[in-house]
């Protein structure tokens, strides 16, 4: 992404809250949390705009059951998520982000700079 000079990632998605399979029983909100930790991280790590795009309500398939995880969102540097649907209803949202941020969370992290100095070596 640092090489491409990509500065918003839209990440679409199909998580449901099965995924965390056996570690349902440590805690049912395990993969939603990990949901929230991921775009955030991701947010920080690489400098970038996250819109996390995940569908909501029941799966249904032939072989295949569960409940949709939902928790669309935009995440930015400093500021986390900035707008975040903590359901899984299905929902539609709007959202004006300033680019402006990027850069200075390229000043004050130096995270792009660094992998630049590491890629194109």
């Amino acid at each position: 992404m640092v090489r491409l000079g990509v500065n918003i990632l839209i990440c679409p998605s199909y998580w449901t809250f099965e995924d965390a399979s056996v570690g349902l029983k440590y805690d049912k909100n395990s993969d939603a949390k990990l949901v929230d930790a991921l775009c955030i991280g991701r947010a920080f790590e690489n400098e970038i705009i996250i819109v996390y795009c995940n569908p909501a309500g029941n799966l249904i398939l032939p072989k295949l059951r569960g409940k949709l995880l939902g928790h669309s969102q935009i995440a930015v540097p400093f500021m986390g998520a900035i707008k975040k649907l903590e359901h899984n209803r299905e929902e539609m949202f709007i959202q004006e982000v300033d680019t402006a941020i990027l850069k200075d969370a390229e000043k004050a992290y130096k995270i792009r700079n660094d992998l630049k100095k590491r890629i194109l070596s």
